[in-house]
């Protein structure tokens, strides 16, 4: 007999707690965006979810 999956839930705000500390973190960055002569560090899991023209990039980037 086969146990059913767990059902996913949504996130609770405390599920962030943990993580939101290193949001602003240099260290764990993984994009750079340059404009206009500026930089800046990125997270590409934000920057994929909220933008069509970020998404398509890093797919034909690899």
């Amino acid at each position: 007999m086969e146990e059913d999956a767990p059902t996913p839930s949504e996130p609770s705000p405390e599920s962030f707690e943990g993580i939101i500390q290193y949001f602003d973190k240099i260290d764990f960055s993984d994009a750079v965006v340059t404009y206009s002569g500026n930089t800046l560090r990125a997270h590409k899991i934000i920057l994929n979810g909220e933008s069509e023209f970020f998404k398509e990039g890093f797919y034909w980037a690899v």
